[in-house]
């Protein structure tokens, strides 16, 4: 059975922005379309991605957004940052570009890798947007700490920089958290509990509050005694027997308490 082959443009669309001369040789598999459309899913349904321009006359740097209108550009930025202030989004890409700036020079390609790693993170306001930045400042700084412990050559330098990636690793960590607790404030947390009740038993839902002797008084209290109460059969006065059974929690069987000295004279008066 004869299997027809991908065209060019399938060709093209599977190797996507990564061309090269043996383009025409290579027919990508089935593996490949999937993972190119879970990819153009992905790209989709995310915020267009921004790229910046960056010029130089040597004196100064001049950064800007690579959009044919200038008006539209700042507001893809604003977007990609969560933002709706321009000074903002405009004056954290500058931020952005000192981070990357070696010297006086400013790599377009730095540039618009951080940015990417900005907006990567979807940040949903301004706050976000700051930590977001940060973030993606520190983990080029861990990535340097990294690269320079790889290769350090005395014991000075190796304590040095394992001390900074430590430290690094453990920032970028932290604001993770941060950004994950900024998240989630004003989400309705529900918590369900599962209390058990033995046979025989019965369960309290609400505020239990007990006496403990002292003189506080419950407000919502009344002062006058219940129904139930009032109802009980008075104790009579006399004593029949000189001990009483008195159950005891957990066990079956009934331990005798006695009673006190006074009462067991009182119960040998009476007979």
């Amino acid at each position: 059975m004869s299997t027809k082959k991908p065209t060019k443009t399938a060709r093209r669309t599977a190797i996507a922005r990564h061309e090269t001369s043996t383009l025409d040789d290579y027919e990508p598999t089935k593996k490949d379309l999937e993972v190119v459309t879970a990819v153009a899913k992905r790209r989709n349904s995310a915020t267009p991605a921004v790229q910046c321009k960056v010029k130089s006359d040597g004196s100064s740097v001049e950064i800007g957004i690579d959009h044919p209108d200038i008006g539209m550009g700042r507001i893809l930025l604003m977007q990609a940052l969560g933002a709706a202030n321009d000074d903002f989004s405009y004056g954290l890409l500058i931020q952005l570009a000192n981070v990357v700036a070696k010297g006086r020079t400013v790599k377009v390609a730095d540039l618009d890798r951080i940015l990417a790693m900005v907006q990567g993170i979807a940040p949903r306001d301004e706050t976000e947007a700051m930590l977001a930045a940060q973030m993606a400042a520190i983990h080029n700084a861990t990535m340097t700490a990294a690269r320079r412990l790889n290769h350090v050559e005395t014991l000075t330098q190796q304590d040095s920089n394992s001390n900074m990636l430590n430290k690094l690793a453990r920032t970028f960590t932290n604001q993770v958290e941060a950004l994950k607790k900024y998240r989630s404030t004003g989400e309705q947390n529900i918590r369900v509990q599962h209390v058990n009740v033995s046979d025989g038993g019965q369960a309290i839902v609400g505020n239990v509050q007990t006496g403990g002797g002292g003189d506080h008084e419950n407000e919502e209290q009344s002062h006058e005694p219940s129904h139930a109460l009032a109802q009980r059969p008075a104790l009579p006065c006399d004593v029949q027997a000189n001990e009483t059974t008195m159950p005891s929690p957990g066990r079956k069987r009934e331990d005798r308490v006695p009673l006190p000295r006074r009462a067991r004279r009182s119960a040998k008066r009476q007979s």
